[in-house]
Formats: structure tokens, C-alpha cells, sequence
């Protein structure tokens, strides 16, 4: 491909943004995204557990103790007597109405009462504070300036009533009741940081609950029993005047007949034939019709009197019937007064617990976990994210317009140098993909080649790669230099163990023949010229004729020239060193160089005119490089490769 072919690769590429999120990641990328930053992982889910473990050993421990009362369905006949107050009815609702006067005002208030507890300092009203400074200075002012507030005197009454009132507050917040299930049972769970008191006002609530109900029955029979001998009192009074109105009109009666109504009759029936039977105008005729008119009008008197004693005595009789059946039912009700038994009883009596029902300990710490555990993945991959980092050949390939040439994983071992390793395993992973790269960079019956090992910051294991590679090319038999380029961080001497006394700066200008300088380590065969660090102003001996003399000569001595270059966004002195190069190598770390950093050293090469072979990618583990060229392949072939 050509420089002008490359510029169009490079300016069809996508650019991306460094904060822009990164493409679409397969299951196996996540997951490797996640083991990259499995230490923040760590972190934040250890962060939150201490947190959690840190706030339950402030929290104050409540237990909770739970007594359970059944509503009885069936209860002991003693007598055959109907009661003043019937039966509680178990459908939902008088279930729910039963629970929801376990929770009423009144029956709390006597638990409150009966144990005392609005002076417990749990549940009792808290005290009041101790005036501040501040209050204090204020006092003082206004002492001295004759801004005496007026005296108030607290009411007793109205202070306890308080007392009451918020011990009853606080009980209902520690206190639940539930239908257990579709049964007939309640239970009445109640929490106190102290574990007898717990159990202690739960049975409370309990006895108190069955004691109500007793005592309502009580206080209905009363009622009734009050009532009835109320109404006796009216009744016999009634009857009494009864009995008095039968017994006058009974007098009236016999006042107003001489005898019997049969004979009144009979004497008005003689006396009207014996008036038909007289002339008119007849003395006789005249005084017998004032004497039957007299016997009719006393007949009509006994009929108006027998009526009227008829109805007194119903009246009396109903009234009788009325007072016995009161007076029958009074005495029913009387009966009933030591026979009363509640609609519940208690089947299950609190116990003091043996473990804190708050906090969950085990509960609180798993859910923190988790958390700790999501929160701390989506953190990592937020760092991903805005990493900008490649996930993958196919993404690092299309945002460059580069192809990459090799996926270098890492030594085993974490402080293992990478060239140690394949020199002592030349058919490892690492050695493998070494090989790979040299084969793209410099092919079998290639002629000299000079390539540039570049990079866009330090640490990116651009000198390493340059000894991999140029070893790699002595171990196939051609000719191989190594330069050290780097004259701010100059590090092939140090690896070689050689004295950087004279070196390319001193073969730059003039003072050390190149023979001189150039060392060929006995154990590969590679000839190194080496670097000490230098101030940028000789750095510019990198741009003179000098250099490019020498590039010429040594492209006439060996077959493989390999030039460490600086890193391209810290220095200048890499573009100028790569445009002597026939091809240069752009290395990328993975998961630390970004892709903006990447794009911005791969145009710095453009503008150059530097021919980029393409991408090496290092520092990848075996999984990540696996996952990174999508096959596979170092996990699949691994019985290929030497251990």
C-alpha cells in the first residue's frame, strides 16, 4: 500500500473520540474487561462491605418476640341461656377489625400503664436537653438587659398525658399484628432492644387483648342487668296501676247493677210488651215509659263498664306478661355474670429471643456484596469506557486503517522479562507471536531491512519488542542491529550489560568509529549500538546527515536494522528517526494506550510520510490476546506451543 493509499485508509477511519463509549463487546470481552479491572472490582465491593459492616456495629440490635392468640370458634355450653353479647363472627373483616384493636389507643395505653412504661427510658419520652452554650449566653443578655422572660409553670397533668401519648407513639412503631396466614390466629410481634422486654410487652398486649374482651362482656351484662331492672321498676309500677284501675272499675260496675245484665234484659223486654199492649195517653203507659227508659240507660252504664273493665284487664294482663318476661330474662342475665369467656385465647406465649431480628446481619452484608460487586463492575467498565482502549483486532484494525500484525501476551511470570522468557522458550505464545511479527516485517528472502519501532508514550514495550524482534531475526539465521534510538530513557544497554561510554551519540559526531561501538551479544548474535541519556540539544544530531550516513551503512552491513525510537507524543525525535526507516511498527499497550492517543501518534507518522506496517499490540494476557484476535487460538492450539 502507498503513503497516499494509507493517508485515505487513515482519514476513512472513524475517529473516536476519548470519551465516546467503545463499540459493542461480546460476553467473552465483558468478561475479560472485567478481570483487566478486577482490582477496582475489588475494591469498591470491599469498600462497601466495610461501610456495611461499619454501620451494623452502630446500629442499636432489636429483638422481637411474638405471642399468637387464636379466635375460638367453638366455646363451652354451660347453660342453655342466650347471651346478652354474641358470639364473635370469624369472617375477614372481624378478623382484621380484632387485629386493628390490638393496635388501638386505649388497649396500649393500659399495657403503658400496667408496666409503667412511659418512665422506660426506650420507650419513655426522652429527656430534655441540657441548655447549650449558645442558650445560655442568650439567658444572660437577656437577663442583663432586663428581657426577662415570663415564668411558666408546666401543667403535671398535661406533661404525663404527654409522657403517655409518645410512649403509646413509640410502642406502635415497634409493635406490627398480622393475621397468620388464612387462619384464625394473630400474632402480635413486638421489638425492644432488650430481649425480656421484648417477650415481656409482647404477652402484655396479649393479656390485655383477651382481658378487654372479657371486660367488654362484663360491662355489656352490667349494662343489660341495669336496664332490665330499670325497666322492672317501670313495669311493676305500670302493673300496680293496673291492677288498681281493674279493681275501681270492677267497683263501678257492681255500683251501677243491682243484679245480673241477664234479668236488666229480661225486665226491658216484659216492660216493652207490656207498653205496646197499654192505650196511648194512658197514665199507666206514661210512667212505665219513664221506667224502661230508666232500665235502658242503666243497661247501657253496664255495658259501657264491662267494656272498660275487659280492657283494664287486658291492659293488666299484658302488662303482668311483660314484668315476668323481664323479670325472667333479669335473672337469665344475672346468671350469666360468672359464665362470660372471651371470643381468643393465647396459644402461644412470647419467648425472649436468642438473635437480634434487626439488623440482618447476613442479610445486610450479602445484599452489600452484591452491590458492592455491581457497583464496582460498572465502575470498571465506566473506566473501559473512558479509557478508550481497543477491545478488540477488528475495532484496533478499523479505527487506524492498519492491520495488526501480532498480539503479544505476556511473560508467565510477573516480573519475568519477556526477552529472558523467549530466549529460554523460543516456542512459547510470546515467541510465537514474535515470529509472526517478524515475519510480516521482514519475510524470508526480503533484502535490508530497516524498521522502526514506534510507539505513542513510554511504557507501551516499545524497547522490548525491538530486542524481541531483532533476536528473532538472528535466531533465523540473517544479520540483525539493534539501535538504541531513545537518548532520553536509553534502556538496550542496560539490557545487554553493556558500557554506554561509546555510543550513537559519539558515532554521530565523530568521536568513536562505528566498529567501535557496535557490541554483538555472543548469546543471540544481535549487534547492538547502544545510548546514554543525553540533553535534547545533542538530540539534534538525530536529524543531521550523519544519521542518514549511518542508516546507509548499516543497512549495507546487516539484513535487519531494528531502531528503538522515543515515544511520538513525548519527543520529537521519532518522526524524524522513522522517516529513515523503511517501515515502522506502531506499538500499542493493551488496555493503557487509548485510542486518541493512538490516532494522534499514527498522524504524527502520516504527516512524516513514514510507511506504518501496521499494529503490535502487547502486554496482553493469554486470555486477552485469545479474546482479542477472536479466535482463540492460544487456548485452542496450546499443546503447540512450548512451555
Amino acid at each position: 500500500m502507498t503513503l497516499h493509499q494509507r493517508r485515505r485508509a487513515f482519514e476513512d477511519a472513524a475517529p473516536v473520540p476519548p470519551s465516546s463509549p467503545p463499540p459493542a463487546v461480546a460476553a467473552a470481552e465483558l468478561v475479560s474487561a472485567l478481570w483487566r479491572r478486577k482490582w477496582t472490582v475489588a475494591g469498591v465491593a470491599l469498600a462497601t462491605l466495610l461501610f456495611a459492616a461499619a454501620v451494623l456495629s452502630r446500629l442499636e440490635p432489636r429483638y422481637a418476640a411474638m405471642a399468637e392468640v387464636l379466635l375460638e370458634s367453638r366455646r363451652a355450653q354451660v347453660v342453655d341461656l342466650a347471651e346478652v353479647m354474641p358470639a364473635l363472627p370469624l369472617d375477614a373483616q372481624a378478623v382484621q377489625s380484632e387485629i386493628r384493636l390490638i393496635q388501638s389507643q386505649q388497649l396500649l395505653e393500659r399495657v403503658a400503664r400496667k408496666l409503667r412504661l412511659h418512665e422506660d427510658p426506650e420507650l419513655g419520652p426522652a429527656r430534655a436537653a441540657e441548655p447549650g452554650a449558645l442558650a445560655r449566653l442568650k439567658a444572660t443578655l437577656a437577663d442583663l438587659a432586663g428581657w426577662s422572660a415570663p415564668v411558666r409553670f408546666p401543667d403535671p397533668e398535661r406533661e404525663a398525658r404527654r409522657a403517655l401519648l409518645e410512649t403509646i407513639a413509640a410502642m406502635r412503631k415497634r409493635l406490627s399484628v398480622s393475621q397468620q396466614d388464612l387462619s384464625r390466629v394473630i400474632a402480635i410481634r413486638f421489638e425492644s432492644a432488650d430481649p425480656d422486654k421484648a417477650a415481656l410487652i409482647a404477652n402484655a398486649i396479649a393479656d390485655q387483648y383477651i382481658v378487654d374482651q372479657l371486660e367488654a362482656k362484663f360491662d355489656a351484662t352490667r349494662r343489660a342487668s341495669q336496664w332490665l331492672s330499670r325497666r322492672l321498676d317501670e313495669l311493676a309500677a305500670r302493673l300496680a296501676e293496673a291492677d288498681a284501675a281493674v279493681a275501681a272499675a270492677r267497683a263501678r260496675r257492681a255500683e251501677l247493677l243491682a243484679g245480673k245484665a241477664e234479668d236488666t234484659r229480661a225486665r226491658i223486654e216484659d216492660m216493652a210488651r207490656m207498653l205496646e199492649s197499654l192505650p196511648e195517653g194512658s197514665p199507666r203507659r206514661a210512667a212505665l215509659h219513664d221506667t224502661l227508659e230508666d232500665l235502658r240507660a242503666r243497661a247501657e252504664a253496664q255495658s259501657r263498664a264491662d267494656a272498660e273493665l275487659r280492657r283494664l284487664e287486658r291492659e293488666a294482663a299484658a302488662i303482668r306478661e311483660l314484668h315476668d318476661s323481664f323479670l325472667a330474662r333479669l335473672k337469665e342475665t344475672n346468671a350469666q355474670t360468672g359464665l362470660q369467656q372471651p371470643d381468643a385465647r393465647l396459644i402461644g406465649a412470647a419467648a425472649p429471643p436468642l438473635r437480634p431480628a434487626f439488623p440482618n446481619a447476613p442479610l445486610i452484608l450479602g445484599f452489600a456484596l452484591m452491590g458492592g460487586l455491581a457497583a464496582g463492575g460498572a465502575l470498571a467498565l465506566l473506566r473501559e469506557s473512558l479509557g478508550g482502549v481497543w477491545h478488540s483486532l477488528e475495532a484496533a484494525e478499523a479505527e487506524t486503517g492498519l492491520p495488526v500484525l501480532a498480539a503479544l501476551p505476556r511473560a508467565p511470570g510477573w516480573r519475568e522479562d519477556p526477552v529472558e522468557h523467549v530466549r529460554k522458550r523460543p516456542g512459547s505464545e510470546l515467541g510465537e507471536a514474535v515470529r509472526e511479527l517478524r515475519a510480516a516485517l521482514a519475510p524470508p528472502g526480503s533484502g535490508p531491512r530497516v524498521i522502526a519501532v514506534v510507539s505513542a508514550g513510554p511504557a507501551e514495550g516499545k524497547s522490548t519488542l525491538s530486542a524481541l524482534l531483532a533476536e528473532s531475526c538472528a535466531r533465523m539465521g540473517r544479520s540483525a542491529a539493534l539501535v538504541d534510538c531513545d537518548l532520553r530513557r536509553p534502556t538496550q544497554a542496560r539490557r545487554y550489560g553493556l558500557s554506554a561510554e561509546e555510543d550513537l551519540l559519539a558515532v554521530l559526531e565523530g568521536e568513536t568509529p562505528l566498529e567501535a561501538a557496535l557490541r554483538e551479544d555472543r548469546r543471540t548474535g544481535v549487534s547492538i549500538l547502544p545510548s546514554q541519556e543525553a540533553p535534547a540539544t545533542r538530540a539534534d544530531a538525530l536529524a543531521g546527515p550523519a544519521f542518514e550516513a549511518l542508516m546507509r551503512e548499516l543497512r549495507g552491513r546487516f539484513d535487519v536494522v531494528v531502531l528503538d525510537t522515543p515515544p511520538l507524543l513525548a519527543v520529537s525525535d521519532a518522526r524524524v528517526i522513522a522517516a529513515f526507516a523503511d517501515a515502522a511498527v506502531f506499538v500499542a499497550r493493551w488496555g493503557e494506550t487509548t485510542r486518541a492517543d493512538a490516532r494522534a501518534a499514527l498522524r504524527i507518522l502520516l504527516d512524516a510520510g513514514v510507511e506504518t506496517a501496521g499494529l503490535a499490540l502487547t502486554g496482553a494476557s493469554r486470555r486477552e490476546a485469545d479474546n482479542m484476535d477472536g479466535g482463540g487460538r492460544y487456548g485452542r492450539f496450546s499443546e503447540y506451543f512450548a512451555q
